[in-house]
């Protein structure tokens, strides 16, 4: 038998090949699944050589040979018992299964092609395939509370040269004000000016009809220190400006200022959005880059109950409230 312990029905054939790569099954059975008028149906066990073993060198591969002459009830009753061949054998021993009606079918390159038929993808329309792939994507989604997702980091629109030069300059306390519009039509940052520019001059800094981004370095004096402090100001006057103008300032801000801050190494103190330059005065400025602390509010505090009395009177008397020991 070739398999030793192994109880086998008496109408199963078992065939123990060693040399399977070569000669593949019994050349004395090839009239099996032969097309010259074969009518004999089997079980086939074949063992396997070192690409199926396991570390017991018991796998094997269970073919069902069954010529196309046999009658159906025959076949009928081979495929019934093919479960308790495999079953009495042990199933953990059989690597492969394969039916074969032809001689073809039970050869090496028949097998072969069994093999090469298993591993191949299954025969899928394009929109089963587009299906499938939806399906894996949604797998790998996660999805969950704490998961945060930016769908658009915003436009980057390039800067020009002055304009990195003018943040260079401020950068080292050169100038202290920058303009800056994009040009819609190139889809680039310009520089607009980089006056001189007080506190006072502030709010004529402002255009009424368009918007602008501006750096200011805010010189001033908190709780005794001299501070010079970087204020990105961003003005936006409203609905005077179209639609496609507010929507581009307010995409390529967070961009800007994330270039700013990461390639020029230039410390913004304080990110300021306003509609009317005359908001902006020196108080005004002075609270948002310092803030005024909120004082501490104390807790409500219940009040204390009435002196001298129990409280509401109770049906049922606690031990000792009669003068009488518990």
């Amino acid at each position: 038998m070739g398999f030793p312990g192994c109880s086998l029905p008496g109408d199963a054939v078992v065939r123990n090949q060693p040399e399977l790569e070569t000669r593949w099954l019994l050349p004395g059975r090839a009239e099996v699944c032969g097309a010259g008028g074969g009518t004999v149906t089997e079980h086939l066990l074949c063992r396997g050589a070192s690409p199926w073993s396991c570390g017991t060198g018991c796998s094997s591969l269970t073919v069902l040979a069954a010529s196309l002459l046999v009658q159906v009830r025959l076949k009928m009753l081979y495929a019934a018992t093919r479960a308790t061949v495999k079953k009495e054998f042990g199933g953990g021993h059989i690597k492969d299964e394969m039916f074969g009606t032809v001689k073809e079918d039970v050869s090496l390159s028949g097998y072969q092609k069994h093999v090469s038929s298993c591993s191949a993808p299954a025969p899928l329309t394009a929109a089963e395939q587009e299906l499938q792939q939806i399906r894996i994507n949604e797998v790998k989604t996660e999805i969950s509370v704490e998961s945060k997702h930016q769908t658009l980091q915003g436009l980057a629109f390039p800067l020009q040269s002055d304009a990195q030069q003018a943040i260079q300059a401020l950068k080292q306390k050169k100038i202290n004000y920058i303009q800056l519009k994009l040009d819609l039509e190139r889809e680039t940052i310009d520089l607009v000016h980089t006056s001189p520019t007080e506190i006072a001059d502030l709010p004529k800094r402002i255009p009424q009809d368009s918007a602008r981004y501006h750096f200011f370095l805010y010189k001033h004096s908190h709780e005794g220190d001299y501070l010079e402090s970087v204020v990105f100001i961003y003005s936006m006057p409203g609905y005077k400006c179209s639609i496609k103008e507010r929507m581009l300032y307010s995409s390529c801000k967070s961009r800007l200022l994330d270039t700013v801050e990461q390639e020029f190494c230039l410390e913004i103190a304080k990110k300021i959005e306003i509609d009317d330059g005359a908001e902006l005065t020196a108080e005004f400025l002075y609270e948002e880059v310092h803030p005024k602390q909120h004082a501490f509010k104390q807790a409500f505090a219940k009040p204390k109950g009435p002196v001298g009395k129990r409280g509401q009177k109770r049906l049922i008397k606690g031990p000792g409230e009669n003068g009488e020991d518990s």
